[in-house]
C-alpha cells in the first residue's frame, strides 16, 4: 500500500470516526451513526485481515478519543497524577476500547468467509460480538447513538442495547449497497435482495417503536403518581470536599428543597454524597455536642432533624448561635421525606480488617460505604441502599486485594487517593410508604449503576415502580462526560418500562419516562430545583428482562460458527 493509498484510506477512517462521534451525546446527530462505517467498509474488501483488523482499531482509537478526552481531568482529579499521566490514561483507555471496532471488522471477515455473506452484512454479528466480549470501564455501545430517536430506540425492550447496535449496522450495510449500485452507473441491475430484507426488518423495528411509544404513554396516563423533586446544588469538585464550605454546601441543598417542598414534592433527592456529615465533623472537632451523635453508622436508624428555621445564609446562623447539632441536620426547613447520598462507617473487627490491604496510615479500623438513605417526614431512617458496584481507583482499585494477600504488594499505598470502599452484594429497592396511596418502591442506582443492564435486571426482580440514580459528575467537570451520562443510562427506562431519574449534583439532572423520553433535565450551569409528577409504573418483564442479552449470545455464536466454517474450507 503507497504512501498515498494509506492517507486516503486514512481520511476515509477519520471521517467515519467523527461521524459517529456526533452521533453522541452532547451532539447527538444521530442519523450520522447511519453511515458512520460506510468509508472504511467501502474499502474493506481491499485489506487483508490483518490490515482491516488494524484500520478498524485506529477508526475505533479516533472514537474514542473523541468522545473520552476528558478522561485525562479524571485522573488529574482522582488520582492527584500529573497531567502526562492523565493523557497517557486516555490513550491507553481509548486503545483498549477500539478494540471493539478491530476486532468487531475482523470477527465479520471471519463469518463473511464462513457464511458467504459480504463483509457488511457479516458486521451485524461481528460487532455485536465483539461489543459482548470487550470488557469497557464506561459501556458505550453504537446503539446509544440512537438513544434520542425514540421510535428506533425501542427495541432495547425487546434485545438490550446491543439490539439497536445491530440494527445501526443493517442501516450502514444497505447505505454501503446503495452507495455502491448508484456507483457503478447500471440502474438497470437490480438491488440485492437482502436490502429488501433489511429494510423491512427497520420498517417493522420503526412501526414496533410507534406502537409501543403509544401505549406506554396510555399506561402511563393510567398509572399512580408520585410528585418528586430533585435538589441540583451545582458544587464544584473542591468546594464539595472542603470542610469549610459544607455548611453552606448543605445550605444549598435544604434551601432547594424548602422550595420543592412548597411546590408540593412528596419525595425530595439529593444526589450521591450530598450529606457528608463526616466531613462537617472533621471541620468542627472540637464540638462535643456533634461528636456525640453524627458519626453515620450503616446502623442508623434516626437522623434528628433540625427545630431552627431555615437561614438565608450560613453567617445567620453565626450570628444567631444556632447550635452546631441543628446546623448539621439533613431536614432543616423541610420534612418531605428525604432520599439522599452519604457516606456510612462499619467498624471493622481485628479479623476483618487483617482481611483487608492497610492504608499508609497502617490497619483500616472501619469501612466506608458509598449509600443512600431514605429517611421519612420524622427523621426515621426508613432504608439504607449501599452501593455494590464500585468506581475504578477512586473506591477500590480492581483486584489490589487479592495482589496483595497473594504478594504482599499493596497498590492503595502507591495511588494515594485511591479508595478502599464496602460495597452491598446486590442492589437494593427501598420503599417509601404513602398514606392512602401505592407505596414508592425505589430501585436505588449510585453513581455509574445506571449504566448496568445486568443491574439493572438484578433490581427488577425486587419489583421497584421506579429508577432512581444518585449520581456526582462533578469529578468530569463541565465537559461532554455529563451528557453521554445521561445518554448512556436512557436505555434503562425502557428496558423495564419505568420512570428513570437521576439526581445530579452539577448536571445533569433529569427525569426519563418508561418510553425513554426525556421529559425534564436541568441545565448544566447554575443550581436547580426541578419536580415532576411521576408515574409508579411497575417494572415489566420485558423480553429482554426476561431472557436477557440474546443479541451478544447469538452474535458470538455466528461469529463461532462462521470461523469454523472459514478454518474447514481452508483445510479443505
Amino acid at each position: 500500500m503507497t504512501w498515498t493509498e494509506r492517507a486516503g484510506l486514512f481520511a476515509r477512517v477519520a471521517v467515519g470516526a467523527a461521524c459517529i462521534v456526533l452521533a453522541f451525546a452532547p451532539w447527538d446527530i444521530w442519523p450520522l451513526a447511519f453511515i458512520g462505517l460506510v468509508p472504511l467498509l467501502d474499502r474493506a474488501d481491499d485489506l487483508s485481515d490483518r490490515q482491516l483488523l488494524g484500520w478498524a482499531w485506529l477508526m475505533g482509537w479516533l472514537m474514542n478519543v473523541g468522545g473520552f478526552h476528558w478522561v485525562t481531568g479524571l485522573v488529574r482529579d482522582f488520582g492527584e497524577l500529573p497531567v502526562i499521566i492523565g493523557v497517557l490514561t486516555m490513550l491507553l483507555l481509548c486503545a483498549q476500547q477500539a478494540l471493539v471496532y478491530g476486532l468487531g471488522f475482523w470477527f465479520a471477515r471471519k463469518v463473511e468467509r464462513g457464511t458467504g455473506l459480504p463483509l457488511a452484512w457479516s458486521l451485524v454479528p461481528g460487532l455485536v460480538a465483539a461489543e459482548a466480549v470487550i470488557p469497557l470501564v464506561f459501556p458505550w455501545r453504537l446503539g446509544h447513538s440512537q438513544v434520542y430517536h425514540l421510535p428506533f430506540v425501542q427495541s432495547v425492550e425487546l434485545g438490550g442495547i446491543m439490539l439497536t447496535t445491530a440494527l445501526v449496522v443493517v442501516i450502514n450495510a444497505i447505505a454501503l449497497t446503495l452507495w455502491r449500485w448508484w456507483r457503478a452507473g447500471d440502474r438497470r441491475e437490480p438491488l440485492p435482495r437482502i436490502v429488501a430484507v433489511g429494510a423491512a426488518i427497520l420498517l417493522l423495528n420503526h412501526a414496533w417503536g410507534l406502537l409501543r411509544i403509544h401505549q406506554i404513554e396510555r399506561d402511563q396516563r393510567a398509572a399512580p403518581t408520585v410528585a418528586i423533586g430533585l435538589a441540583e446544588a451545582d458544587i464544584s469538585i473542591r468546594d464539595k470536599w472542603d470542610p469549610g464550605l459544607y455548611q453552606r454546601n448543605l445550605l444549598i441543598h435544604q434551601q432547594l428543597s424548602a422550595q420543592l417542598e412548597q411546590q408540593g414534592a412528596e419525595l425530595i433527592v439529593w444526589p450521591e454524597s450530598a450529606f457528608e456529615l463526616e466531613t462537617f465533623i472533621y471541620a468542627r472537632r472540637s464540638d462535643p455536642q456533634i461528636r456525640r451523635w453524627s458519626t453515620i453508622h450503616r446502623d442508623v436508624s434516626y437522623v434528628p432533624q433540625a427545630a431552627t428555621a431555615l437561614p438565608a445564609s450560613v453567617d445567620e446562623d453565626r450570628v444567631n448561635r444556632v447550635p452546631a447539632s441543628e446546623r448539621a441536620a439533613p431536614q432543616r426547613g423541610f420534612t418531605t421525606p428525604l432520599l439522599t447520598g452519604t457516606t456510612l462507617l462499619q467498624v471493622l473487627t481485628a479479623d476483618e480488617s487483617a482481611a483487608l490491604p492497610p492504608s499508609r496510615r497502617g490497619p483500616r479500623r472501619y469501612q466506608s460505604y458509598n449509600s443512600s438513605m431514605l429517611l421519612s417526614d420524622d427523621g426515621t431512617v426508613i432504608g439504607i441502599a449501599d452501593k455494590s458496584r464500585l468506581m475504578p481507583i477512586s473506591e477500590e482499585i480492581p483486584w489490589a486485594t487479592a495482589l496483595w494477600r497473594a504478594t504482599g504488594v499493596n497498590l492503595y499505598t502507591i495511588v494515594p487517593s485511591s479508595g478502599l470502599m464496602g460495597k452491598a452484594e446486590q442492589g437494593t429497592v427501598l420503599t417509601l410508604p404513602r398514606e392512602g396511596a401505592e407505596d414508592v418502591r425505589i430501585g436505588v442506582m449510585v453513581c455509574y449503576e445506571d449504566l448496568m443492564p445486568r443491574f439493572a435486571r438484578d433490581l427488577q426482580r425486587q419489583g421497584p415502580n421506579v429508577l432512581i440514580n444518585l449520581t456526582n459528575d462533578a469529578w468530569f467537570g463541565r465537559d461532554t462526560e455529563p451528557w453521554q451520562h445521561l445518554a448512556l443510562a436512557i436505555p434503562r427506562a425502557i428496558e423495564q418500562r419505568t420512570w428513570l431519574i437521576r439526581s445530579t449534583n452539577t448536571g445533569i439532572s433529569a427525569f426519563v419516562d418508561a418510553t425513554g423520553r426525556v421529559v425534564q433535565r436541568s441545565d448544566p450551569y447554575g443550581a436547580e430545583a426541578l419536580l415532576q409528577e411521576t408515574a409508579l409504573m411497575p417494572a415489566r418483564a420485558t423480553v429482554f428482562m426476561a431472557v436477557g442479552n440474546w443479541p451478544a449470545w447469538s452474535a458470538i455464536g455466528v461469529v463461532l460458527v462462521g470461523w469454523w466454517r472459514s478454518r474447514r474450507r481452508v483445510a479443505s
